[in-house]
């Protein structure tokens, strides 16, 4: 009899130990599924400075610094087949993005830029094209909608992605159009690539905006899209930096201060729309309000342009500022939103409090931070260093003027919340490709349920996490 309680004892011990040890192993490799994800996004559309790889939610990836070629490479025309832009403020398709060009040609000279960063964010297009292949697998494991908008042979939701092709060393489109393109013979050309990239950007927003109207006319559908803006950086902290155009200063103050001046900090924010329908005490008329002066900051951007200021208005040429305007959705997006009863209950009782929001529990950080991804701001490190040189970027010319802020001016079309991650060489340099999958994926998954959580509120068949 004592024999059979010990015995039972052991097998009861085995069993729990047993069950530890799977808990350990489960929690040190929380992340099989990036193996089960297809790589291969759609077939992109190439153009003569950019790559679009097409989209049927309303998620949009870009990338502007990993880009490989220059005009002294002949391009093979056997993979790619080049194009020009059309009129980019009355998309509505994809196809008619575009016109083919004279094949057998070569990249048309730019001069090189003799300031700012000219170094690639090595491998970063990499990181964005294998997060929008993680995003697709992630909300494919989700329940349709009904309505579910793609191609017959696409059954399954893909972000839309732009890349550009041009090495940093000649256009930085994340810069304005002063400090992004160099001076000399060709500096034509530099501008028009610049002027492509945020022309194809504006497009994509434009086609998503349509996509959502039509599928969902009766939603309140302000900023019902998510631009994510991917780069990299070798910062000795080694941690992904989420930048909502919100400079580095304004978190040294406690939850309970930024609490209290929600409304004037978050007036120029990438987010602002977010912000503006999910965190307590936002002011009514803040979408309404003109930018900001920025708080001093001794951590502005010392590749050329300060991501910690937002710039002012009349340092872009205002003729470029109309190129890119698309006049024409103008009064569409800025009419009243549908009213909506439920809708107004469900968001009243979603709000949170803007201190979590930002670097929380509620806040993208800490969705992050749940499958591993060392993170600023979230929980575990809630104030980004202010040092000098500079060691946090909180968002820089992309999300400024494609993103919700008061400082988008360029199209005043602020249907589009924006989020600039910097990723870590840890994430893209050196590694294997195995490994910029997983951390691909992993960066994924937060963003995943930062989409489901705080996008997918009007008439959502995708559950939150």
């Amino acid at each position: 009899m004592v024999s059979n309680y010990r015995l039972q004892g052991f097998v009861t011990f085995f069993c729990l130990g047993l069950l530890l040890l799977t808990s350990v192993v489960l929690a040190s490799q929380p992340y099989p599924d990036y193996r089960q994800v297809d790589y291969n996004l759609p077939s992109p559309m190439v153009y003569q400075y950019t790559i679009y790889y097409p989209g049927n939610i309303p998620i949009l990836l870009t990338n502007e610094h990993d880009g490989r070629e220059n005009y002294m490479f002949v391009q093979n025309t056997q993979k790619y087949s080049f194009m020009n832009m059309t009129d980019k403020a009355k998309i509505m398709s994809p196809a008619s993005f575009s016109t083919p060009i004279a094949p057998n040609r070569t990249m048309p000279q730019m001069p090189a830029r003799t300031s700012g960063q000219l170094i690639l964010d090595f491998n970063s297009g990499i990181n964005t094209r294998y997060m929008a292949s993680s995003l697709s697998y992630l909300l494919s494991k989700r329940p349709l909608p009904a309505d579910f908008a793609g191609p017959p042979s696409v059954q399954k939701p893909i972000p839309h992605v732009v890349i550009f092709r041009i090495q940093r060393r000649f256009v930085d489109a994340n810069r304005q159009l002063a400090m992004g393109v160099g001076n000399g013979k060709g500096r034509k050309n530099s501008v028009a690539a610049w002027n492509e990239f945020h022309d194809l950007v504006h497009s994509v927003q434009a086609l998503i905006r349509h996509q959502q109207l039509v599928r969902r006319p009766t939603c309140n559908l302000q900023a019902q899209g998510l631009l994510l803006d991917i780069h990299g950086q070798t910062h000795s902290h080694q941690q992904l930096e989420i930048g909502y155009a919100i400079p580095g200063p304004t978190y040294r103050q406690t939850n309970a201060q930024l609490n209290a001046r929600i409304n004037n900090t978050m007036v120029n924010a990438s987010i602002r729309f977010l912000i503006s329908r999910m965190v307590s005490h936002a002011s009514s008329d803040i979408l309404t309000r003109n930018p900001l002066p920025q708080e001093h900051s001794n951590d502005g951007d010392a590749e050329g342009m300060s991501q910690e200021t937002v710039v002012p208005q009349e340092a872009i040429d205002t003729d470029e500022a109309a190129d890119l305007a698309g006049d024409d959705d103008t009064e569409e997006v800025d009419k009243e939103p549908i009213a909506n009863a439920e809708w107004n209950a469900n968001q009243a009782a979603r709000r949170v409090q803007y201190a979590s929001f930002l670097r929380g529990k509620e806040s993208l950080g800490a969705m992050l931070e749940r499958y591993g991804v060392d993170v600023m701001p979230g929980p575990k490190t809630q104030t980004p260093p202010i040092t000098t040189p500079i060691s946090y970027y909180s968002g820089g010319y992309t999300v400024q003027v494609h993103g919700s802020g008061a400082y988008n001016f360029m199209t005043k079309l602020r249907y589009m919340d924006a989020v600039q991650l910097e990723l870590p060489s840890k994430y893209r340099v050196n590694i294997s490709d195995d490994d910029l999958k997983k951390f691909s994926f992993w960066i994924a998954q937060g963003c995943d349920d930062y989409y489901h959580r705080y996008y997918t509120f009007c008439d959502n068949p995708w559950p939150n996490p």
